[in-house]
């Protein structure tokens, strides 16, 4: 077993173990453009190799048909097998000319003894060909193949092109044709390769040395440009990493990077980064905050079972009373303090996909309602804990009455109370902030208004001064 698993782990990484390890974008980047770079030496050869496949195919075609058109004019032009006489400039040769064109796609040319083109279906007539060697092969009796590239005008060229020639590639085939029994000279048929070979192999011919190097040279260019591009995205890998041990100095220099997508980027990246750490910060100020609430009643509790069990005699009714009364109203309040930090973490994620009618609200709140404000996003149950804890911490204190004025944009609690001091009203929202007797309120009921209405998009602050305390809560519209 220990064998087989130090042979496992000894395996070298195959290539689907290496995609999945990732590859850096510089890499990859510079591999395309290496396939950038090999990819007019693949059409060079694709192009060549294609070419001469589809010339040697077009040439035995042509071979056959050139046989069978052979057979065609012996019968036509010297019915019986006798010897005649031809007008290879009447309409009967012609006429058998341009057949031939039409039915197999090819030029025809006859060509008598001497090399002379005496009879076509295109242009060159009265031309020599004694020099061709698929000509002479013919005279002397075999057939005779060849592929030959000639320029063809570009149809519809501008005057301002420079370029009014294209080179085509011809398979070209010669039979020898006899009349009677009587030889008479050669027929040639020529018909271009398909377009996709001529047009690969004059790619393969048109890149040249000096292209090739052209491109070389282009692609170089445009591999050192992205390399420099890309450099952003690597920075701002690391930059990531080191989020967690310093500054955002890397993000800040990356916020104005030449990369648009980088620049978004890096800048949705800090804002994400100033959330977490916000949030972290939040988190490490409720803890500590919250040992240091629960830090009171736990002592309390602590002293109440350490004097009923070190007390050598037994305590008085009334005086054991009191202490276990004093425990049962810590016990209390950290319940309270729990069920609120429960309320608040539940406040701080609110789903958002739903909405309310806050008229329906208002309804329950036992309170004199002015106005309306219609529906909002939320739940029920979570909006009338905001309107229940507002009305209920105004009468707490002591603030009546007590009224909700509802308008489009939020609503108001407000209470004819003495109000609040400057003092106390900028910390109302902070967790366990409380003015009242401390073992009665927990200090929650504020922050989870505020925790809930920021959660849905909106916000609440509270103003006060001597007969009229108001807290606005506003939507998020």
């Amino acid at each position: 077993m220990a064998g087989a698993g130090g042979n496992a782990s000894g395996r070298r990484p195959g290539p689907r173990r290496i995609l999945d390890a990732g590859l850096p974008l510089q890499t990859l980047l510079l591999t395309s453009y290496l396939g950038v770079f090999v990819l007019p030496l693949i059409v060079m050869g694709l192009g060549g190799a294609l070419s001469h496949e589809l010339l040697a195919e077009r040439e035995e075609e042509l071979t056959q048909t050139a046989t069978l058109v052979t057979r065609l004019f012996e019968a036509e032009l010297c019915a019986g097998g006798s010897p005649c006489e031809v007008d290879w400039s009447g309409p009967k040769v012609t006429g058998l000319l341009a057949d031939v064109r039409r039915a197999t796609g090819a030029g025809v040319r006859i060509v008598d003894t001497s090399g002379i083109v005496i009879a076509t279906s295109g242009p060159r007539l009265g031309a020599s060909l004694w020099d061709r060697e698929e000509v002479q092969t013919s005279l002397h009796g075999g057939i005779g193949t060849t592929g030959r590239t000639q320029s063809v005008p570009v149809i519809g060229a501008s005057r301002l092109d420079l370029r009014k020639e294209i080179p085509v590639t011809w398979a070209v085939t010669t039979a020898p044709l006899t009349l009677g029994g009587r030889p008479v000279g050669v027929l040639l048929l020529a018909r271009p390769t398909r377009e996709a070979s001529g047009a690969m192999a004059n790619m393969a011919r048109g890149v040249g040395p000096r292209g090739f190097a052209l491109l070389g040279l282009a692609v170089i260019g445009i591999g050192w440009w992205s390399w420099r591009l890309s450099r952003s995205l690597k920075s701002l890998a690391t930059a990531s990493n080191r989020l967690d041990t310093g500054p955002q100095s890397g993000l800040d220099e990356l916020s104005r990077s030449r990369v648009l997508e980088v620049r978004k980027l890096a800048i949705a990246f800090a804002s994400v980064t100033e959330r977490l750490r916000a949030r972290v910060a939040y988190n490490r100020d409720l803890a500590a905050t919250v040992a240091h609430e629960f830090k009171t009643p736990l002592t309390t509790l602590r002293g109440v079972v350490e004097l009923l069990d070190d007390a050598d005699d037994p305590l008085p009714p009334e005086q054991a009373a009191v202490f276990l009364e004093n425990a049962r109203t810590d016990l209390d309040r950290l319940s309270r303090m729990v069920s609120g930090l429960l309320a608040l973490a539940r406040a701080e994620a609110r789903d958002r996909s739903g909405s309310v009618d806050l008229d329906a609200v208002f309804a329950e709140a036992r309170c004199p309602v002015h106005g309306s404000t219609g529906t909002a996003e939320g739940e029920f149950e979570a909006w009338s804990m905001v309107v229940r804890n507002l009305v209920e911490n105004a009468r707490t204190h002591g603030a009546e009455p007590v009224w909700i004025e509802a308008g489009p944009h939020g609503f108001d609690v407000v209470d004819a109370g003495p109000g609040i001091s400057p003092a106390n009203l900028e910390k109302v929202f902070d967790r366990f902030f409380t003015t009242g007797n401390h073992r009665q309120g927990t200090g929650l009921g504020l922050a989870i208004v505020r925790a809930t209405v920021e959660a849905y998009g909106g916000t609440v602050d509270a103003s006060s001064r001597p007969g009229e305390t108001r807290f606005r809560v506003r939507l998020a519209r």
